[in-house]
């Protein structure tokens, strides 16, 4: 997962883009591990939270 959040932040001059990606990248792949484990609620929870977080903190990244 590092090579591909590293992957998707892109560097123009002093700014850097694609950070939030990178971070969705990664929270989606922790959400992965319970699914992976046939823990449903957990995954459920996870990916609830994820969204969530991503609604209540867009205004902040723009």
């Amino acid at each position: 997962m590092g090579i591909l959040g590293g992957g998707v932040i892109l560097r123009e001059g002093t700014s850097a883009r694609g950070r939030n990606t990178a971070a969705t990248l990664w929270c989606w792949a922790a959400v992965g591990v319970p699914a992976a484990s046939d823990r449903l609620d957990l995954t459920v929870l996870g990916a609830a939270t994820v969204v969530d977080i991503h609604l209540i903190l867009q205004p902040a990244a723009a």
